[in-house]
């Protein structure tokens, strides 16, 4: 069964993970609420449990919450902050086998987190697998550096695929994600910008990677909203996801060209996505809007949508369909696949032409209804 989330769960849910300078409103709210499990359900279903409690636990009103809640939130978090110490052992690992073999891999998302400071507390972040981008001239060597500790192929994915796929080893906390490029549009990011603009790691382990602040930021957003599934189109997003964009660019303030930003989503017709995002994170969890032009009427209709949609999710499916081919016919994919000429309806007529000459009535069937 889909579960309904309230409204008063969303909100409260935002709120707590804002900063808490200004919040003396929300811990008045909050000492109202007395039906906790709607809220964390919604937490556990976006990956954010574990940075409630140092929110909460900051607050003035932590030890007027339940106690339940405040024991819940506090294993929740020491159990996260044990298993994501785990993951940077599995890291260093891996880091050290592909160094052995003369590759420096670069850490993308969480795989990053775990050694640089994007979050003030290392326990918040929760992390389901890890990423490592490797240069596709040494793919089959990084392949051999897993295979000779003990890694073996779980998921392989398609030529042409950004990632070559996952890898598994009984006993370790997460799969590894092996990557030659970081998003299924590699054009809108291409690996060769981001090892030109690198952070070199110098670990106890080795050598690594990480993307500078600037690629890390664009690459939460292409990831979150147009890659693979495309949520910008289904009007979707992860609050996880959100949660990470808005804790970089509070963090990394100084460090974000938001003109330069703003400049390469325009240059892709991707300036819809940037802004429905931006006005997410201002309007969810507090993230001064940053561009001198403000979201218009059809960015505050995409919201509304989102917002709908986090509380009912089965929404989405509803228009599922129409979101895939949205999401497949969109002007930066035509753009991407067959350059800027002809026109953007003579170029979606000619990819339609090729996806129905090379696709059987069951692959369209699939492609439509593709949820994950």
């Amino acid at each position: 069964m889909i579960a309904i989330h309230s409204r008063q769960a969303l909100h409260i849910l935002t709120e707590a993970l804002r900063p808490m300078a200004g919040g003396e409103a929300g811990v008045a709210h909050r000492r109202e609420v007395d039906d906790w499990p709607p809220i964390l359900a919604l937490a556990n279903a976006h990956f954010i449990s574990a940075a409630l409690y140092p929110s909460l636990a900051a607050a003035q009103d932590w030890n007027s919450l339940p106690e339940d809640l405040r024991d819940y939130l506090a294993l929740l978090h020491e159990q996260n902050g044990l298993r994501n110490s785990h993951l940077r052992q599995q890291a260093e690992e891996v880091i050290a086998a592909f160094n052995a073999a003369g590759v420096a891999p670069l850490l993308l998302k969480g795989g990053a987190a775990l050694f640089l400071d994007y979050y003030d507390d290392p326990a918040a972040r929760m992390i389901r697998d890890l990423d490592f981008l490797v240069p596709r001239s040494q793919a089959d060597t990084a392949l051999n550096a897993l295979s000779r500790i003990g890694y073996r192929a779980v998921a392989r994915y398609p030529e042409g695929h950004n990632a070559y796929g996952d890898f598994a080893r009984d006993g370790a906390p997460a799969a590894i994600d092996l990557h030659l490029e970081v998003v299924d549009a590699p054009y809108l990011l291409p690996a060769a910008s981001l090892w030109q603009q690198a952070r070199q790691l110098c670990l106890p382990c080795g050598v690594a990677f990480a993307p500078s602040i600037q690629h890390a930021v664009l690459h939460n957003i292409l990831h979150a909203q147009v890659h693979h599934t495309g949520n910008y189109y289904r009007g979707s997003f992860e609050l996880r996801q959100l949660l990470d964009f808005v804790t970089l660019a509070r963090r990394y303030r100084d460090q974000i060209d938001w003109t330069e930003l703003s400049g390469h989503m325009r240059s892709h017709r991707l300036t819809g996505v940037l802004h429905a995002y931006l006005l997410a994170a201002d309007r969810l969890l507090g993230l001064p809007w940053p561009l001198p032009e403000r979201p218009g009427m059809l960015t505050r209709w995409q919201l509304q949508r989102c917002l709908l949609q986090i509380r009912m999710p089965m929404l989405e499916m509803a228009t599922l369909p129409l979101a895939n081919l949205w999401s497949a016919f969109a002007a930066h994919r035509m753009d991407g696949l067959y350059g800027t000429n002809p026109p953007l309806f003579q170029r979606r007529i000619q990819h339609a032409a090729q996806f129905l000459r090379k696709s059987t009535g069951d692959a369209m069937v699939a492609r439509l209804f593709k949820s994950h």
